[in-house]
């Protein structure tokens, strides 16, 4: 989960090089840090680029729900982002922080830009060995479970009744019935 700056979505350079790297198969989400993320940067890139990009910048953001996920963090609105941002870090962490700019040197943070993509924390592995248990299985997916509404197994060997298969599931609700 990391916290992108609105401001750095809306300006062009910085959404061109971002936004692809971000999905559940790339390892990376970006949160709704506040809840209106999408709408502000909709408002800012209106005002920073040109009308055609900012259309495409606010249409990509409200079409690919998959990249997001919802914080549920506490936001206070008469403090400025970063410094929001900032706060969390000691409360419930982000990955990274990605802004505009890091005037107080925070070490999560990282400047929009300047920043070496294959570096840690921003590269994420995404082909990771998984252990073949319960837990470690409901635990790769703790992210996603603890934030989904609806849970799908596609699996066409998926047995409730049996043993190995109901204790995978139950595992998983754990996390979803212990999620905020």
């Amino acid at each position: 989960e990391f916290a992108v700056e609105p401001e750095v979505m809306a300006t062009w350079v910085h959404f061109q090089s971002l936004f692809e790297d971000f999905g559940v198969g790339k390892g990376r989400l970006i949160s709704r840090f506040p809840k209106d993320w999408a709408k502000e940067v909709e408002r800012l890139a209106r005002q920073i680029s040109p009308p055609v990009r900012a259309s495409a910048i606010a249409a990509k953001v409200f079409a690919h729900k998959h990249k997001f996920i919802p914080a549920r963090r506490d936001y206070d609105y008469s403090k400025p982002w970063l410094v929001n941002a900032e706060k969390q870090m000691t409360v419930r962490p982000f990955h990274a922080v990605i802004a505009q700019h890091n005037p107080r040197g925070h070490p999560a943070v990282r400047v929009a830009g300047e920043f070496d993509k294959g570096d840690a924390p921003y590269h994420a592995e995404t082909q990771q060995s998984v252990p073949r248990t319960a837990e470690a299985l409901a635990q790769c997916a703790e992210l996603l479970l603890s934030v989904c509404e609806e849970l799908q197994l596609v699996d066409p060997h998926f047995d409730p009744a049996e043993p190995r298969f109901a204790k995978t599931l139950q595992a998983m609700l754990s996390i979803r019935s212990s999620a905020p």
